[in-house]
């Protein structure tokens, strides 16, 4: 029996057991593997590291040892926020020796205890070389590894005993990886005697490097079976392939240190290079001044702008113009955007957005003020008519949103779950309509033929609020998958308008609250696999209930969307003078064809799916037409 960890386009990294006739069979998927560790085993324990998020902070992770008991299928995560990697537990299963890389980018060979993850002996390298993949000796008392300094890489040797190491090469900068034991040889990886990535054994009493394996394109990954063959996995055309070979000395060739590797590529791009630098030469060192660093005083430091237009495709004079600047401190963690927006219909505002996420709580904070306007939805639906109806009113919206997010990913899920809490306050003053007699647009309005209807305005203020939490749990998918094969997504939230805003008719003193109690909504999603490898099913339902509204909704009153939409092919009639409506949705996704064809610097064409969905929402207006009954809407394409 063979364990490996395979991996692919179709397949997420996943540790399996190979059979004598060829069958797989499948120990566990370990997707948040880091890459460039190997797993290690010593017969009854697999071992390997993991990466795990930290609960809220995004840029800070930690990379833990896993340990997999074969004999009873268990898994345990063995050490608890760390930074260790490349792991390799001792023959007799006591110890796990690994390497730690520290804040302040210390590197260390820790040895833990295999059955508490308990820390029994750090071993610092002589000039804090990097330490790659130690690897434990049959006695349990010598651990050989690559160290790499400002010369290059060497094989070296440290005994756990006396805490001294052994260089057994001179430092190169030709790769060599992947050492271990085996009798009086160190097996390696290397690409010794000019060719690319092969394997060799360095004998430790005669000081000599042979080469074991002579590949088409490279071998990797080696280990010698209980029946002394070498065991590797063999580079081809179709990816990585498991190899035998004897274990016969007699066939390998000595190795000649002298002649490194050589890239055809590199070697031709050199040739325009006036030299290789040397990044060790003091006379090129630069002293840099240390200044104090204000959080506060460095919050803001510009680093782009921009100018977008956004063009209708059904008429080139509708356009979205966007004029922005955009500013990120040094850390990260203060974020401002501030620009000017103007359309064809008349919108015309200045805006600005500052988020902070340098404290537990994510903070953004909104302002925009200018003149808005959007048609209506009888005039975007009726396309025939010869003129259009368009509400402008001017006014100013303060947005205060603070969301508190929680990290709780595990070694195949990304788990997410998310609280918010928004409050949005509009100012609104001079609404009015206009109709546009000769249908002409210009986003700068100079044609615009205005008939300006002052039978009706509105005047006062909104206060919005909304608590709402979403979760989401996610299994890690192949880079073949259109979706994800398993995912659950939940949404909820509550919303509650005051009623503050003020109907007047001019010259009269008529005039009265909107009522809008309150709207709550729920939205679920879940992706479960299809009919076949990389095919996928993913339903969705998604309901909303409003409180009683005594007057006629306005598009303005619903400045924070919910996220559920009406049936495609339909216009969207999700707005807040439904007194309930809902949305359930399937889709059947899968790939048609993998053409993975190109036409050079114009287009690339990887793959095309297929989406077959079937819609169906409804929606009942009893708060603003009491005698209306439900409505359904259904789609499928």
């Amino acid at each position: 029996t063979i364990l490996a960890l395979k991996s692919g386009m179709g397949d997420i990294p996943t540790i399996v057991s190979i059979h004598s006739d060829g069958t797989e069979t499948k120990i566990r998927e370990i997707a948040s593997m880091i890459n460039g560790n190997p797993i290690n085993s010593n017969g009854d324990n697999i071992i390997w590291v993991e990466e795990f998020p930290d609960i809220r902070w995004s840029n800070r992770s930690y990379s833990d040892i896993m340990l997999y008991d074969l004999a009873n299928n268990t898994t345990e995560r063995l050490t608890k926020e760390q930074h260790f990697y490349a792991p390799d537990i001792s023959p007799d299963g006591s110890k796990i020796v690994c390497v730690e890389v520290t804040e302040k980018a210390n590197y260390r060979i820790v040895i833990i205890n295999a059955k508490n993850g308990s820390i029994i002996k750090r071993y610092s390298t002589p000039n804090n070389e990097f330490i790659l993949t130690p690897r434990w000796s049959d006695d349990n008392k010598s651990i050989v590894c690559i160290l790499l300094g400002k010369e290059g890489k060497y094989l070296s040797v440290l005994n756990s005993e006396t805490s001294l190491f052994t260089n057994y090469s001179q430092p190169t900068f030709t790769d060599i990886s992947e050492p271990f034991f085996y009798k009086k040889y160190i097996i390696y990886t290397s690409e010794h005697n000019g060719i690319n990535n092969e394997i060799f054994a360095f004998d430790t009493l005669n000081k000599q490097s042979y080469q074991i394996t002579n590949s088409k394109f490279r071998c990797r990954y080696a280990t010698v079976t209980p029946y002394h063959n070498l065991l590797f996995s063999r580079y081809t055309s179709d990816g990585y392939s498991l190899s035998t070979q004897n274990f016969d000395e007699r066939d390998w060739i000595k190795a000649d240190f002298s002649n490194p590797a050589t890239d055809t590529l590199v070697q031709g791009l050199l040739k325009d290079e006036k030299g290789l630098p040397n990044f060790y030469d003091s006379t090129k060192i630069f002293n840099y001044e240390v200044k104090p660093y204000h959080k506060l005083l460095h919050s803001l430091s510009p680093f782009a702008w921009g100018i977008g237009i956004n063009t209708n495709t059904n008429d080139s004079k509708k356009n979205d113009n966007d004029v922005s600047i955009i500013s990120q401190d040094k850390l990260g963690t203060f974020l401002f955007e501030g620009g000017y927006k103007y359309d064809y219909i008349g919108t015309k505002k200045a805006y600005a957005t500052l988020f902070y996420t340098g404290i537990y709580p994510v903070i953004q904070l909104d302002y925009e003020k200018g003149t808005y306007g959007y048609l209506s939805a009888y005039q975007e639906t009726l396309k025939t008519l010869n003129y259009d109806t368009i509400y402008h009113y001017d006014g100013s919206i303060f947005r205060q949103i603070v969301t508190l997010p929680f990290n709780l990913s595990t070694s195949n899920y990304s788990r997410i779950i998310e609280f918010s809490a928004s409050n949005v306050f509009n100012r609104i003053g001079n609404y009015h309509r206009d109709t546009i007699i000769n249908e002409q647009y210009h986003f700068l309005g100079s044609n615009y033929n205005y008939r300006n209807d002052k039978s009706v305005q509105y005047l006062g203020y909104t206060d919005y609020m909304d608590l709402s939490v979403s979760f989401s749990n996610i299994k890690a998918s192949s880079s073949k998958d259109i979706q994800p094969q398993w995912a659950q997504i939940l949404q909820a939230g509550f919303d509650k308008y005051l009623p503050i805003l003020d109907y007047i008719q001019p010259n009269t003193k008529n005039g009265y609250f909107y009522n809008y109690v309150n709207l709550m909504y729920i939205k679920g999603s879940c992706y479960i696999p299809g009919l076949f490898k990389f095919h996928g099913i993913k339903i969705t339902a998604g309901y909303s209930k409003a409180g009683n509204v005594t007057e006629r909704n306005m598009n303005i009153y619903n400045p924070i969307p919910i996220p559920i939409t009406f049936a495609r092919g339909y216009k969207d009639y999700t707005g807040n003078d439904s007194k309930y409506y809902g949305t359930y949705t399937a889709n059947y996704a899968f790939p048609l064809v993998n053409p993975d064809i190109a036409i050079p610097s114009f287009v690339y064409l990887k793959q095309i799916t297929v989406n077959l969905f079937y819609d169906y929402s409804f929606r009942n207006m009893s708060n603003r037409y009491p005698l209306q009954s439900t409505l359904t809407s259904p789609s499928f394409g």
